[in-house]
Parts: C-alpha cells; sequence; structure tokens
C-alpha cells in the first residue's frame, strides 16, 4: 500500500441502539397516553378536538424532529448524553401520566400535559440539532465517518486536492 502521509484510526463508540430504541419507546408511549386519553374523552367532542390538535401536531412537528435525530448518527455521537437524559426523562413522566388517568375529568390534566412535555422535550432537541447543524457548518471539514458502530477518523494535515481525494480513496486497502 503506498504511504500517502496518513494514518486512519478506527474507535468503537457508543450503542446507537440505546438511543434508537429511547425514541421509539417515547412514539410508543405517547401513543399510548394519547389512545388512553382518547378512551375517556370519546364522548365530549372539545377535548376529543383539543386531543386530535395535539396530535396533529405531535405528528407533523415532533415526530419530524425525532426522525431526524434517530437517523443522525453523528449527532446521537455527540449528543448521547443529553439525549438519553431527556429522553429517559419525559418517558417516565409520560408513563407516570398514564398510570394517573382514571377518569375523563383528569383527561384535560393529561391532554394539557403530553402536550406541554412534547413540547419542552422538541424544544430541546432542536436546540440541540440546530447547535450540531451549525457547528458542521462552521467546521472547514469533518474528519469523522460513523459506520455501524465505528468511528474513522482522519487526521487533518495536508489540504490540496490530491491530498484530499487520496484521503478517501480505499481502493487499494484489501481491509479496513
Amino acid at each position: 500500500m503506498p504511504n500517502i502521509g496518513y494514518s486512519t484510526i478506527i474507535t468503537q463508540h457508543f450503542n446507537e441502539n440505546e438511543v434508537k430504541n429511547l425514541i421509539s419507546q417515547y412514539k410508543q408511549n405517547i401513543e399510548n397516553l394519547s389512545n388512553k386519553i382518547k378512551y375517556y374523552v370519546k364522548d365530549n367532542n372539545d377535548l376529543n378536538d383539543y386531543l386530535d390538535i395535539v396530535n396533529y401536531y405531535y405528528s407533523k412537528r415532533y415526530a419530524t424532529i425525532l426522525d431526524r435525530v434517530n437517523y443522525d448518527l453523528s449527532f446521537q455521537k455527540q449528543y448521547e448524553k443529553e439525549l438519553k437524559k431527556y429522553l429517559n426523562f419525559y418517558n417516565k413522566v409520560t408513563i407516570n401520566e398514564l398510570d394517573l388517568i382514571y377518569s375523563p375529568n383528569h383527561s384535560i390534566n393529561s391532554i394539557n400535559i403530553l402536550h406541554s412535555n412534547n413540547d419542552k422535550l422538541f424544544t430541546k432537541l432542536s436546540e440541540f440539532k440546530n447547535e450540531y447543524d451549525n457547528k458542521f457548518k462552521d467546521d472547514d471539514f469533518n474528519d469523522k465517518l460513523y459506520l455501524n458502530n465505528f468511528t474513522i477518523t482522519i487526521p487533518k494535515d495536508k489540504k490540496n486536492e490530491t491530498s484530499r481525494s487520496n484521503k478517501f480513496n480505499f481502493t487499494h486497502n484489501n481491509k479496513l
């Protein structure tokens, strides 16, 4: 293999399934809470309409942010601790709320909690994502690639066009 002046460092990193599982659990918990509320408000058109509006915003705005986080492994890696902290917390809050709904009278509070918690979580996720995206835009070149459970770090040292193209030319490598 020709020496092009680069060394490649490969390290195993975080378990991407943890964040994905927490996102999946959150979606399921929100659906369970919404269904339980719907059961108690089925005879109240005003509350039913209110719940539909909250669910509409969840599906259009919030679910998209969750999907963006779910599929961005680089973002998950960089914000793993914060993502797990917030997703765990709001999963617990949602599960606790599920246990507290026992009558139609409590449903209005549950709808408000559902809406408020969604809004708080997704505002935080949006802040993290915007911060991450802004850092990415500021970086002149990202020298880390994330594949499955591995981070491939390629050191920066040469910036000319030939070096940049050689950096990603793995054709003479038999294995990574």
